[in-house]
């Protein structure tokens, strides 16, 4: 009976995989955890962001984050309902921080951060019991996860930088035995995640000096960027919960992206503000998982791992963005407008993606709002407010329109920025 209950939960965990594009163990591994890069196509590779975990796809991004000097914290205000309508009590959590440091004022073009996250995916209550009527024991099988990552950026024209994350999991199916069988059902292990990103400032290096002058002490002028982000994630050795014969590779997962950032700056008086900004991503990615003759009614067998792009083709993938049955084409779009409201939207179609599939999301700051008031203020307390703490709070939709999917989520951040030593 225990192996019954131990198939069942993890025929939910191959569900799961299949929406995360898995072929190996540990799916949850390749879920983003970011809500505005969730709701803009489950993006996360390209796109410069200073959410406080968005740089769980790739680690890169905090040296780009840490620019700005600040300490930020995110925060779930409930456990995410995963995919209410299977009725299995699915549920997953995450919180993390990240901090970080511009060495500019002491005269160096370097920034360095820190993160730190946590994750985990209970996948709901399970009896175990011997062949008779009796139940043994009660148990929650889950996976979990801590990211530890460091990123450093240099900003020399372009702004270049480069991550690493250290993740240490565990996953327990049922670690105590029954009457009659002894297996641990449990495992603990180590992924590492690198991450490379460079940001071209096509404005600040070709036309810095536009800007229109409608006052003495105002004006706007084009803010345009490109990015370029590649990262491979979930490096390790193979995971196995009962015997080494049954081992499986973990989900390593390349991923390459560009986003194209366009957007208008408000200079009024020593306030400067973004008026809004659009940005397009496109990201491709690939299970780099290889496997040979189909020996079984989960797949193939494990036959090592693909180099850093897989099977991508950056010409038909991520350039024309046509998906493929073994690569994934996420397309996001992110609008900001007045530092203040954030609308995403996005599609993700390929390999385990028979059709489309949608995703959404708002974001709403107080960052544009307080900065309007620490302009109109001579109030101190209020301007060192304004400058330096931001409170931010997102909403994210996925698996929109598909096969009754849709899953819902909250997050809350909290910024502290602009610290000066």
């Amino acid at each position: 009976m225990k192996r019954l209950i131990l198939a069942l939960v993890l025929l939910s965990l191959l569900n799961l995989s299949s929406f995360a594009q898995g072929e190996g163990a540990l799916p949850g591994l390749t879920l983003q955890t970011s809500m505005p890069l969730l709701g803009a196509g489950w993006i996360g590779t390209a796109k410069p962001n200073n959410d406080p975990i968005g740089y769980y796809l790739n680690p890169a991004i905090l040296g780009y984050s840490s620019q700005n000097n600040h300490v930020s914290l995110f925060f779930m205000p409930k456990k995410v309902d995963w995919i209410p309508s299977w009725s299995h009590d699915l549920t997953k959590n995450t919180f993390g921080f990240n901090v970080g440091y511009n060495f500019k004022e002491l005269g160096l073009p370097i920034s360095v951060g820190f993160g730190y996250m946590h994750d985990r995916m209970d996948y709901g209550r399970y009896l175990t019991a011997s062949n008779g009527p009796e139940i043994i024991r009660k148990f929650t099988p889950y996976d979990s996860f801590d990211a530890y990552s460091f990123g450093v950026g240099f900003d020399y024209y372009l702004i270049f930088n480069l991550g690493i994350s250290i993740k240490p999991f565990e996953s327990d199916y049922g670690n105590n035995p029954t009457e009659n069988e002894i297996s641990s059902g449990k495992v603990n292990g180590t992924a590492y995640d690198y991450g490379a990103m460079i940001i071209t400032p096509i404005s600040k290096l070709f036309f810095d000096d536009i800007k229109y002058k409608f006052c003495e002490t105002a004006y706007i002028k084009p803010n345009v960027n490109f990015t370029l982000g590649y990262a491979i994630t979930n490096v390790g050795d193979k995971i196995n919960y009962i015997d080494e014969a049954q081992s499986d590779p973990l989900s390593r997962t390349g991923r390459l992206g560009y986003t194209f950032d366009f957007g208008l700056d408000a200079h009024i008086i020593d306030t400067e503000i973004n008026l809004f900004t659009y940005s397009f991503t496109a990201e491709v990615e690939d299970i780099l998982i290889k496997q040979i003759t189909e020996d079984g009614m989960f797949g193939g067998k494990f036959d090592g791992y693909q180099s850093l792009l897989g099977d991508i083709d950056i010409w038909d993938n991520l350039l024309l963005l046509n998906p493929s049955d073994k690569v994934v084409v996420h397309k996001g779009h992110t609008l900001n407008l007045f530092e203040t409201l954030t609308i995403t939207s996005g599609s993700f179609l390929g390999k385990r993606y028979p059709q489309t599939v949608g995703t959404s999301g708002y974001g709403l700051s107080s960052e544009g709002i307080l900065k309007i008031v620490g302009n109109l203020t001579d109030n101190l307390l209020l301007k060192y407010f304004a400058k330096h703490f931001v409170l931010e709070y997102y909403d994210a939709s996925i698996f929109r329109d598909y096969n009754n999917f849709k899953t819902d989520m909250q997050g809350i951040s909290l910024h502290m920025k602009n610290i000066e030593l």
